[in-house]
């Protein structure tokens, strides 16, 4: 996958606006604001990575892109982020590729949150109109071109949203608190990407269990013995996905996710499947794992 370099840092902005409550105040409770700038900002630099780099990096501050706090505006409260890329895999702004993958996660807007977008769009009209030369918004081509992308790195993306669920969750944290509602918007004419209120908060924080519980082989390519969390990839689903391990018990210093990982050969899971409020996974909660006989990893290989 060809990458382009850039040789100055290309910036990306994004914009947080809290509406209502202590926000039309120009005050955020601070430990709420700092979980949805926390939130946003991890949301960004793994999707940012893998826009850089074509690959999957859990872990944010190894990021290939770097997000910042700008200074904040006078109104309603808002919030400027900045995202720095030197490279990319996607001819496309960071802003575009951000704002089309995440255009599913936020949940379709209902009568109040539309009252919200309009509110931005309005904003983002006059800020057309008086917009500098380069500062238009994204073209036919580069949207076309990102959600290209997207389309042919759905599973990925899928992974990537399972990553961040619960970090994409709390920029939404201030909502019913110190705000009624959360906007975001990109761009230096601030495109609108979303409106959350408590309805649409409330579909993005919800666990929705499968009925079945499913047995599974999969090879885990990431994970973490103090969270009992990680990646796996499974033939049998045909795609990566997040999971997490249900037991309370201290972990065997030799533990078969550790193994599997490793060792890169497959383990089998025992689990239910957890959805986003849109049906698509979001994790497997693991209730047990096991190794495989020789003859079953052999089998697995098979292409």
């Amino acid at each position: 996958m060809d990458r382009i370099t850039f040789v100055e840092p290309q910036i990306s902005k994004f914009q947080l606006t809290y509406f209502g409550r202590d926000a039309d105040q120009n005050r955020l409770d601070m430990y709420d604001g700092a979980a949805s700038f926390y939130g946003f900002a991890r949301t960004v630099a793994i999707l940012g990575h893998f826009y850089s780099t074509g690959t999957i990096n859990a872990h944010a501050p190894r990021s290939e892109v770097k997000v910042y706090l700008e200074p904040s505006e006078e109104g309603s409260y808002k919030q400027v982020i900045a995202a720095a890329a030197l490279g990319a895999v996607v001819s496309t702004p960071l802003t575009v590729f951000i704002t089309r993958a995440l255009d599913d996660w936020i949940p379709a807007p209902d009568g109040q949150t539309q009252q919200i977008i309009d509110l931005l769009k309005e904003q983002n009209d006059l800020l057309k109109e008086g917009a500098a030369k380069g500062a238009s918004e994204p073209t036919r081509d580069e949207v076309e071109a990102a959600d290209h992308f997207i389309e042919t790195n759905k599973d990925k993306v899928e992974v990537m949203r399972s990553i961040t669920a619960n970090s994409f969750k709390d920029v939404f944290r201030p909502v019913g608190k110190s705000a009624d509602y959360v906007g975001v918007s990109c761009g230096p004419t601030r495109v609108p990407v979303g409106v959350v209120n408590e309805r649409a908060l409330r579909l993005i924080e919800a666990d929705r269990p499968d009925d079945e519980v499913v047995s599974l082989l999969a090879v885990v390519t990431s994970f973490s013995r103090s969270s009992k969390t990680g990646v796996a990839f499974s033939k049998d689903v045909g795609r990566g996905f997040r999971f997490e391990y249900s037991h309370t018990e201290r972990l065997p210093a030799e533990d078969d996710f550790s193994w599997s990982q490793y060792r890169q050969k497959p383990i089998r899971l025992n689990g239910r499947f957890v959805r986003f409020f849109d049906g698509k996974i979001k994790k497997l909660v693991v209730y047990s794992a096991a190794r495989l006989t020789d003859y079953e990893i052999s089998e697995y290989a098979r292409p």
